[in-house]
């Protein structure tokens, strides 16, 4: 609709997209070089930076000190989870996406609280039951269980 209404204003973002990628090619040509030396900075010049850099931002987000301690805490945890090889992007991802979770599951509570049985109303759809099973499959196959027998045939 908005590029039979105004197809002017369509073809100057478009134009603007294709310029901007452009200069912004241009820009990482002549701008990779320099931002490579970054990588000869030593360790101990670059850690301590990178901190002060974190809590700044981790504080300015909302201005409250709980921020940064949360910070602190995060980054210890992946630390830890590094160090024991543990993978950090099933833990980022459960943080970025729990919220958005909680939030669903709880409107679907709310809507399958009008039905005499909530759980059959949550779990007992066909699409949610293959879902589920799915999910049991891929936790049986991952599980260490699964992996020390298929690592001893």
């Amino acid at each position: 609709m908005f590029i039979q209404t105004s197809s002017e204003m369509f073809q100057a973002i478009l134009a603007g997209g294709f310029v901007g990628s452009f200069f912004l090619l241009l820009l990482g040509y002549l701008a990779a070089p320099r931002i490579s030396k970054v990588l000869t900075i030593p360790k101990r010049v670059l850690l301590p930076l990178v901190t002060v850099l974190c809590v700044i931002g981790s504080f300015a987000a909302n201005n409250r000190s709980f921020d940064v301690l949360l910070m602190f805490l995060f980054g210890i945890l992946g630390f830890f989870m590094r160090r024991r090889s543990y993978s950090v992007a099933p833990m980022t991802l459960a943080i970025v996406l729990g919220g958005m979770m909680d939030s669903n599951f709880r409107r679907a509570v709310s809507l399958a609280s009008s039905e005499d049985n909530k759980l059959l109303a949550l779990f007992g759809r066909p699409i949610t039951m293959i879902l589920l099973l799915l999910l049991l499959i891929t936790l049986a196959t991952n599980s260490n269980l699964f992996n020390r027998r298929r690592k001893s045939k």
